[in-house]
């Protein structure tokens, strides 16, 4: 629901009433009122509130004060921020690059929660008064490197909760790891909003905008020849998997996610893709009609797999010693899943290379000896 059906859901005419608002809000000349909030994003519903921002040329005697304006059948929340902060936080944005390699925790430390919501909220709001004063600092805030920080902070704590998770899963503490897991959930949600253009960073709004994408981009495929749709699906799901089942398992369904969306995730932002196309399409994946056979052995817990400016790597937390690999071997690897067959990783690889079936038997051979050699299985 949008601001016009709600207000209209209310019984209230949308012009006139934002028209008085804004009016009523300002308390100077040079004052900027913004519509904003989830009704500015269509995903409000009819108990959701007004958001207001009014951005002030003057300093704040208080961080960021917040007022209720009760309208009636509805009220508006009144956040006032100052126009040097807005600026100081473009400034750091700025500083930023989407495209280049980073330290992830970088993210983390320049911008706290609330620095990411206000840029959401400046960069999708409606003016409502003072578009001349506005404009210029709206067309500052750039969408894609918002989004990178977005990644950048997932990718970060995703690293934190999975030293936390293993701790729990090896002192066998199931109960103390399902809070860590829906967490871990939750920042691989937000990885993936992020690589698809989303700056939305409220986790009470993932599965709407995850939905959304899935609707708007049902052909889009990653890594694994998995489409949106069904990935987000396997996500959604793994709320009930938490819950139900055996940490280790759930914690072990988590981490085939992120070895699809990370890394995925990463090298778009490094190869400089638009967000919001979707770029050369891999075919789906298609399981052989033999599922037979070895499976192959699962990736360990402690395993990450990301992208950086030389390519992707797989590595073990906490160690320096990173195996850097090719797409090719990044979709071999999303298959030592503990429940892949070798004739599964042989039928991936069949269809998107030109490969002989022989030499792919032998590089499945060849690559599981190298993992585990490298303790990464």
């Amino acid at each position: 629901m949008d601001v016009g059906a709600f207000l209209r859901f209310h019984r209230l005419e949308p012009d006139a009433l934002l028209s008085g608002l804004a009016k009523q809000v300002a308390e100077r000349a040079d004052d900027v009122i913004l519509l904003a909030g989830s009704l500015s994003e269509g995903l409000g519903n009819h108990r959701s509130d007004i958001d207001i921002y009014r951005v002030i040329s003057c300093e704040l005697s208080t961080q960021d004060p917040v007022e209720i304006l009760d309208l009636g059948p509805v009220a508006a929340d009144v956040e006032t921020v100052s126009q040097s902060r807005v600026r100081t936080l473009l400034a750091r944005l700025d500083a930023t690059d989407s495209d280049q390699t980073s330290d992830p925790r970088d993210a983390v430390a320049a911008f706290s929660d609330g620095d990411i919501k206000l840029l959401h909220q400046m960069r999708i709001g409606t003016t409502l008064l003072g578009e001349t004063v506005w404009r210029p600092l709206h067309s500052a805030i750039d969408a894609r490197r918002l989004a990178r920080l977005l990644l950048d902070r997932a990718v970060a704590w995703l690293g934190v909760l999975q030293i936390d998770l293993l701790g729990f899963l090896e002192s066998g503490d199931d109960d103390s790891a399902r809070p860590l897991l829906r967490q871990f959930r939750t920042r691989l949600g937000a990885a993936l909003l992020a690589a698809l253009g989303e700056t939305n960073p409220a986790e009470k709004w993932q599965i709407r905008l995850l939905e959304r994408q899935a609707q708007t981009r049902p052909d889009l495929r990653l890594p694994g020849g998995q489409s949106l749709p069904d990935l987000i699906a396997k996500w959604r799901a793994m709320d009930e998997v938490i819950g139900s089942g055996r940490a280790g398992d759930a914690m072990r369904a988590l981490q085939n996610l992120r070895f699809i969306i990370v890394p995925w995730a990463q090298r778009r932002f490094h190869a400089g893709l638009a967000l919001g196309e979707d770029g050369a399409q891999l075919p789906l994946s298609l399981m052989p009609a033999d599922m037979t056979g070895d499976r192959l052995p699962p990736l360990r817990l402690d395993c990450q797999i990301q992208h950086d400016a030389q390519g992707l790597w797989v590595a073990k937390v906490a160690h320096a010693e990173m195996l850097y690999i090719n797409p090719l071997a990044h979709e071999l690897l999303l298959h030592f899943d503990g429940q892949s067959t070798r004739a599964a990783a042989a039928a991936r690889l069949e269809a998107i290379s030109d490969a002989p079936a022989f030499e792919i038997a032998q590089s499945i051979s060849d690559f599981q000896m190298v993992l585990a050699d490298r303790a990464l299985i």
